[in-house]
């Protein structure tokens, strides 16, 4: 009914923009551009270009994103929160199907740490890979 609200919560292991100074850029060359199997698939599909390549990766990476704000939905937060991974990035994401009111602001509950910072740990309790973001929707 018209009173339904959708949320979709999850981990899509990417940033809503990638940029070529970004992470996403830096997972691309560290560990798919050299991929055997995709060098197989690029020479397949007749691509004969990096910037092609990386392009596809480009647009698989942030397609989550496009094809849920192309629907009308909306993301319970962004970058700002803080980071989700114990790599230093925020790829865990929550988005609603309707903008929904918040009640204060979304927050970071730390259950990693992170694996390269020379910064105090943020948990003692590592639970998990990832930390969890609490969002207080008005409903």
């Amino acid at each position: 009914t018209g009173d339904d609200v959708g949320i979709l919560v999850g981990d899509f292991n990417a940033l809503d923009d990638y940029r070529d100074d970004g992470p996403m850029h830096g997972y691309y060359v560290s560990g798919i551009a050299g991929s055997e199997g995709v060098k197989a698939d690029a020479e397949e599909a007749g691509l004969s270009s990096p910037e092609e390549i990386e392009g596809l990766f480009k647009k698989y990476m942030v397609s989550p994103f496009k094809a849920l704000r192309d629907r009308g939905w909306t993301f319970a937060y962004d970058q700002s929160v803080g980071i989700t991974s114990a790599f230093g990035h925020l790829i865990d994401h929550m988005a609603t199907s309707v903008p929904l009111q918040q009640e204060g602001k979304p927050e970071v509950r730390y259950l990693t740490n992170q694996k390269f910072s020379k910064e105090p740990p943020d948990t003692e309790l590592v639970v998990t890979d990832h930390n969890a973001v609490v969002v207080t929707f008005l409903i």
